[in-house]
């Protein structure tokens, strides 16, 4: 079953929405991009976590998924910095 933009976690992909994806495999990075800028979403891939939080001060995205480079830390990633 499709889920409509606005069921995904109450973000709009109407409203341009922008969704930070963390991902150190390039195909699944590119994967991801492109299924989330098909339902209308903004995204910004980073390779590594540091990369991503060096991105933060210049985007503002309304969500991040941080996937497998996250298992190089513990706990919340953006939480310990």
């Amino acid at each position: 079953m499709a889920l409509r933009s606005s069921e995904i976690g109450g973000i709009s992909a109407a409203n341009g929405g922008m969704i930070l994806v963390v991902e150190d495999d390039n195909r699944i990075s590119r994967l991801e991009r492109f299924v989330l800028e098909q339902v209308g979403y903004r995204v910004a891939c980073a390779g590594t976590g540091e990369e991503a939080l060096e991105m933060l001060p210049n985007t503002t995205p309304c969500w991040s998924c941080w996937m497998s480079c996250s298992r190089r830390w513990t706990g919340s990633p953006p939480a310990r910095r």
